[in-house]
């Protein structure tokens, strides 16, 4: 709990920083929390975990970014699909 304490604030703060959305701030804050108790902490001292905490929370970021590209991309796809499906339609229709 201490940890969460200490590192929170800062770390909400440079995430919404990074992403400029206080919602997915907080989801990446969860997350990046989530991926630091997936990991064997106990060999780790105040620094390291603080270091490993921000490096979690921004990969958890990217990833974030990453999966809403690729999104966009499918939608642009589908989109040209509807538009080309749109215009071999209209093509047969006159």
């Amino acid at each position: 709990m201490r940890l969460y304490e200490r590192t929170a604030p800062a770390l909400r703060s440079y995430l919404r920083l990074l992403c400029g959305n206080t919602a997915l701030a907080d989801d990446l804050l969860q997350e990046g929390f989530m991926r630091m108790l997936q990991v064997d902490v106990a060999r780790l001292n105040g620094y390291q975990l603080k270091s490993y905490l921000y490096k979690a929370a921004t990969s958890a970021a990217m990833d974030h970014f990453r999966a809403r590209k690729r999104e966009l991309h499918g939608l642009a796809d589908i989109a040209q699909q509807i538009e080309g499906s749109m215009q071999t339609s209209i093509c047969r229709t006159t």
